[in-house]
């Protein structure tokens, strides 16, 4: 039989598909291409239906087995079963082409997708769909395919797939390097990077290994650490050298890694060698008929001419790309070659005395690309003001005509300021509101008329708008992604029922066997209560009130005008919110990232206290916190602690402090505060209407019993006295096992 999910992307033309056979299921599209292998046959799925409805799932029974040799011939079958998961994914990236628009915009409904992929039985082959549908659309919607990739990820990270959780981070840090919004750079991406790296090094991937390597070196190369992507990149290539890849593999990369290294000596302005390699690069492409690579190559290639000014050179390759975008229907590499083709008729129109005909060129250009690109609009407002803004102060102007591009460039750069905050870019923001404050003035000093016309309000109150909307943006994200993690513990509960039932299935007919398997239960009792403490303290780190009074104290910044000091704490608030989810993905994090974490939250909460509160974090020399481990967010409930209960109520200014040392075999953390004492703080607490309970502190300190029963962690809260025998603060010190992070 045949399921069909219709798409609001064109569902009459492009159906996905889920087909069930006699002997199993097979995700397609509607030209019948596989997204997943075979899936084992198993019933329908009604078990998993059950489960999110909370009615749980029912166990199978036996009553009781003939014979001991019946018992363990059982007991070996399920242990055979249980284990037979290979990591082996049956997906490989395709080295063709992108599809037409039309046949990914099906993929785009999400929801959709995933209701398809629950008919899909077997996580393997649901993992091998969303990897297909990750690399078909990372040329096309990348929002979408990191939400594919994210899922892929964690359904591997839950099966321990180690060559599965490699290629989703993998294709995670790619689709985060091209992002770059919150002002974070490329710095997370390339953390997803390098875990990629060491788990195919690990398993000896060589083809993968290749595409990290060369993906870390553009990374490095994007943060203009030119030595760093030089030596990624010559690695790749001895890599490649030394490999036994298929011929049409080795080619397709050669070509791949040549062309970023082509892109790394034009940005060391050394031209010559970067045309070398452009040619190397082009004939790798040639050779493995990658049609997509040769387009990208003559975009980037253009550049190197049309910088030195030779116009018809940057032209032709700039047609050549344009030309297999059009003959196969690529809409990415249609959106790149317009882009590409606005900007060398914007240097012709600068070259040339201002010919007003390169400037109408241009503006077709970009107008033009306005048909195919679907993300990072910002970027085409933003040249189009560039244009509008160049021509309005060259000295072939009317004063009428002057006044006309300069309105112009005003509202392209609103448009691009209102693009940029819904996709959070702070930095194209920042950008174009110094753009629209210049032009803004001009023109109230030119004809004495304000920009409110132009856009609705004042150029203060507009761009204080636009500020206080990043706030929602970013708080919007922040609920995506808790739906995500919530998602994300339904299917763990899922894998722990579906543990449980074949638990219980051997208890109840191996009674020869009962020491050992109580032994199991207990232990996988100590993991769900481990896994029910990490999640619960997801919730708990990510506390509402906090949110909110953030956001608060922000917009107040923002009303006060104060747009640095606003922009300075949104990134704070947008790392935090990050590390803070990204803590939940593996439990252990480095003591630098640890500390790293309790910097944002500080700078917080000293925008919301002002005056009243100063810290310090001091780390023994001795330790290099890159290399040292520990449980996520272990401190920040405590210092929240002794801000709220010790800080607050106290008179004056306050100091928190935190010191981190090696003692023996324990990391030892600090912290102390100066300020009202334990027992004053429950006074005041006694006395409040609000009774406020610490459900960070109670979760930190079941996290701290279940790992000191095996390696001795231990908290103990000290209260702290003057000479005078008056309190003067609370001491607390945590005691972690020191443990290093391996290198691999």
């Amino acid at each position: 039989m045949d399921v069909e999910l219709v798409s609001k992307y064109k569902p009459e033309e492009r159906p996905l598909r889920c087909q069930v056979t006699e002997d199993g299921c097979q995700m397609t599209d509607a030209s019948g291409q596989m997204l997943g292998d075979r899936c084992q046959q198993k019933e329908m799925g009604s078990r998993k239906r059950e489960a999110e409805k909370g009615q749980g799932t029912k166990i199978p029974t036996q009553s009781r087995l003939s014979s001991v040799f019946s018992l363990l011939s059982s007991l070996l079958l399920l242990i055979l079963a249980t284990s037979c998961n290979p990591d082996r994914p049956n997906f490989e990236p395709s080295y063709s082409g992108a599809p037409p628009g039309e046949d990914l915009d099906q993929y785009l409904d999400t929801k959709a997708v995933f209701e398809g992929l629950d008919q899909v039985k077997g996580k393997r082959q649901q993992v091998d769909s969303l990897l297909t549908l990750a690399d078909k659309l990372k040329n096309y919607d990348d929002d979408v395919a990191l939400v594919y990739a994210d899922t892929a990820y964690n359904m591997a990270t839950e099966k321990n797939w180690q060559l599965s959780r490699g290629i989703t981070s993998y294709y995670i840090a790619l689709l985060k390097g091209r992002r770059e919004k919150y002002g974070e750079g490329i710095e997370e991406a390339l953390v997803d990077a390098e875990i990629s790296r060491r788990i195919f090094n690990s398993l000896n991937e060589q083809s993968w290994l290749i595409r990290s390597n060369n993906l870390i070196g553009l990374f490095y190369r994007r943060k203009r650490d030119f030595k760093a992507a030089k030596e990624k990149f010559t690695f790749a290539l001895e890599l490649l050298d030394k490999s036994s890849l298929a011929v049409k593999d080795s080619l397709f990369l050669k070509g791949q890694v040549l062309h970023d290294l082509a892109e790394l000596y034009e940005a060391l302005d050394s031209i010559p060698l970067a045309e070398h390699y452009y040619r190397e690069s082009y004939q790798y492409y040639l050779e493995s008929d990658n049609k997509a690579g040769q387009a990208r190559l003559q975009f980037d290639w253009a550049k190197i001419y049309y910088d030195q000014k030779q116009f018809d050179h940057a032209e032709e390759l700039i047609q050549r790309g344009l030309k297999y975008a059009h003959d196969f229907d690529d809409i990415n590499a249609l959106s790149r070659g317009y882009q590409k083709l606005g900007i060398l008729n914007n240097w012709k129109y600068r070259s040339f005395k201002k010919d007003e005909k390169y400037f109408e060129e241009s503006m077709k250009s970009y107008h033009k690309c306005f048909q195919y690109q679907r993300e990072d609009l910002y970027f085409l407002y933003r040249e189009i003001g560039k244009n509008y803004q160049r021509r309005a102060f060259n000295n072939t102007r009317t004063e009428e005509q002057i006044y006309a591009d300069v309105d112009s460039a005003i509202i392209s750069y609103k448009l691009a300021m209102e693009e940029a905050r819904k996709e959070g870019a702070l930095a194209v923001m920042r950008n174009m509101g110094k753009n629209v404050s210049r032009l803004c003035n001009w023109r109230f000093k030119a004809v004495e008329r304000d920009c409110k016309e132009l856009l609705g309000a004042t150029s203060e109150e507009f761009l204080n708008s636009n500020y206080a909307g990043l706030s929602d943006t970013i708080g919007h994200i922040l609920q995506i992604a808790n739906q995500r993690n919530r998602a994300f513990e339904r299917n763990k509960l899922e894998v722990k029922n579906q543990q449980r039932s074949r638990v219980q299935w051997i208890i109840s007919g191996a009674s020869l066997l009962l020491i050992g398997l109580i032994f199991i239960v207990v232990l996988q009792r100590q993991q769900q209560r481990r896994l029910k403490a990490k999640m619960e303290a997801l919730r708990a780190q990510i506390n509402p009130h906090f949110i909110s009074n953030s956001l608060n104290a922000i917009e107040s910044l923002v009303n006060l005008d104060k747009k640095e000091a606003a922009t300075k704490y949104l990134v704070h608030f947008s790392r935090l919110t990050r590390k803070v989810l990204n803590s939940s993905r593996d439990g252990k994090i480095s003591l630098a990232e640890e500390i790293k974490t309790l910097e944002h939250f500080l700078e917080l909460e000293q925008l919301r206290f002002r005056d009243k509160l100063r810290y310090l974090i001091d780390v023994d020399e001795d330790i290099d916190p890159k290399q040292v481990e520990m449980p996520a967010m272990i401190l920040q409930p405590y210092i929240e602690n002794a801000i709220w209960h010790g800080i607050k109520p106290k008179d004056g200014p306050g100091l928190v402090k935190v010191e981190v040392d090696k003692v023996g075999k324990h990391l030892v953390c600090t912290i102390k505060d100066d300020g009202v004492g334990r027992a004053k703080a429950a006074a005041i607490k006694a006395s409040s209407v609000l009774q406020q309970n610490s459900v960070g502190m109670k979760i930190n300190q079941e996290r701290l019993n279940v790992v000191g029963r095996a390696k001795g962690a231990k908290v103990e809260i000290i209260d702290l006295f003057d000479e005078e025998g008056n309190a003067s603060g609370t001491q607390v010190i945590i005691r972690l096992p020191y443990k290093e992070i391996t290198k691999t």
